[in-house]
């Protein structure tokens, strides 16, 4: 019995400590909660405007009501506004980002394809050794020689055909004479043809040996020839068909060309000079080998043969021969001559 009773008293006075240790945090708790709502009193008491104030200032309902209404119209305004321009900044951001790809896209495909052109460059250029290189431009050079003679051969061409067609007026003449100072190697003549119809006249002197100074007469109407030596008093008379020429048609000589034109064409190199005050063509078919051409008429003033060689006509009449005489063989040895 003791030790029951002794126990619970035990019991009772734990429970009493318990309690009171309750108490004892409690009582702060309760006094702090008193604290603080007594600093929020003063709070709201400084925030609170004063009765007066409120007094002098009042306030009407309808405008109350009205400022209300103009208030949430604004904010309502600023809020349409406000998602107006985040819906347009979102459509932004993805056109943006829709073009920006494309825009990689196109830049990739450019430099794919600067890219593909230096790998055709290279392996061109791999391919086109320097043998290549040399075989083009051996074509470039004749493709350009070949274009060069086209236009030197169609020059001449032209050249040669108005020369011709010029004179061809005179292919037909009979009725000329002409003056002409010659030079071979190293005698130096001088002489005048004289032609009308079938009568045919050469007067010729030669200035580095007067011995040989003769007269060249020939009548194709009864065949008559007659060569005259003047200094040695001595003449032939033969047959005009048999006896020594000295003619020629020296001036109509391209009158006469027909086919060889169109080879001389083909290689002769034509250029201009002047000859006693006239304009001439000089046709060179080789190097000493030229032949001077007036461009007026068609007619050749010069020939050149060889290094010291050529003839040149200094005085020409064209249908202004009235008669050709028959030489005086009065005081002459006459020999015939078959």
């Amino acid at each position: 019995m003791k030790d029951k009773l002794y126990e619970r008293n035990e019991f009772i006075m734990e429970e009493k400590e318990k309690s009171e240790v309750k108490v004892e945090n409690q009582v702060p708790k309760k006094d702090e909660k008193k604290a603080e709502k007594k600093e929020v009193k003063k709070e709201v008491k400084k925030e609170t405007p004063k009765k007066t104030t409120a007094k002098k200032q009042p306030v009407k309902k309808a405008e109350a009501n009205t400022n209300l209404k103009n208030a949430t119209k604004t904010n309502t305004k600023s809020a349409a506004k406000t998602e107006k321009k985040e819906e347009i900044k979102q459509d932004l951001k993805e056109v943006n980002t829709e073009e920006t790809p494309k825009q990689e896209d196109l830049t990739f495909k450019k430099v794919e394809n600067v890219n593909m052109k230096k790998e055709k460059l290279e392996k061109k250029e791999k391919k086109e050794g320097p043998g290549h290189k040399v075989a083009k431009f051996i074509l470039v050079i004749i493709a350009i020689l070949i274009c060069a003679y086209v236009v030197f051969v169609t020059r001449n061409s032209l050249i040669l055909k108005d020369i011709k067609k010029k004179v061809s007026d005179y292919k037909d003449i009979t009725n000329y004479s002409y003056s002409v100072k010659a030079i071979n190697g190293e005698i130096e003549t001088e002489y005048t043809l004289t032609k009308k119809d079938k009568i045919e006249r050469a007067d010729i002197n030669n200035i580095t040996n007067p011995n040989a100074n003769m007269i060249i007469y020939k009548d194709f109407n009864n065949n008559e020839g007659i060569v005259v030596f003047k200094n040695q008093n001595k003449a032939i008379k033969s047959l005009a068909d048999k006896t020594s020429t000295f003619m020629s048609e020296m001036p109509f000589e391209y009158a006469y060309i027909d086919d060889t034109i169109n080879g001389i064409m083909l290689y002769a190199w034509i250029y201009t000079e002047n000859v006693n005050g006239k304009d001439c063509y000089v046709i060179q078919l080789d190097k000493d080998l030229k032949t001077w051409v007036e461009k007026d008429t068609g007619l050749v003033v010069k020939e050149q043969w060889g290094e010291n060689n050529f003839t040149e006509i200094t005085k020409i009449e064209l249908n202004n021969v009235d008669e050709i005489y028959k030489p005086d063989l009065t005081g002459y040895e006459v020999s015939t001559q078959e």
